[in-house]
């Protein structure tokens, strides 16, 4: 009975996390790590809390790895075009 409430309440921090990112981002262009933290750690506290049941641990741990991996490629490729720092790792 506690795990779906605990569940539902790791998702609401994590729209909240992100809604309060979003106004950052638009205001400041830059977003916090430790915000951007705070929102990943909702989401993995979620999946473990319901025991992978909608994505499975290699499910994050791939989507971590080409999330990760396709921003970096994106940022390598777009410094390399502009010679200037293009994209943020917080990003």
């Amino acid at each position: 009975m506690i795990a779906p409430l605990i569940s539902l309440t790791s998702l609401l921090c994590a729209c909240c996390a992100l809604a309060f990112l979003i106004v950052i981002d638009l205001k400041e262009r830059l977003l916090p790590n430790t915000y951007v933290l705070v929102f990943a750690l909702c989401g993995l506290a979620f999946h473990a809390i319901t025991n992978f049941h909608f994505v499975s641990p290699g499910g994050v741990a791939g989507g971590i790895v080409m999330g990760g991996g396709l921003l970096y490629a994106v940022r390598f490729f777009a410094n390399r075009t502009y010679n200037q720092d293009t994209l943020g790792l917080g990003d």
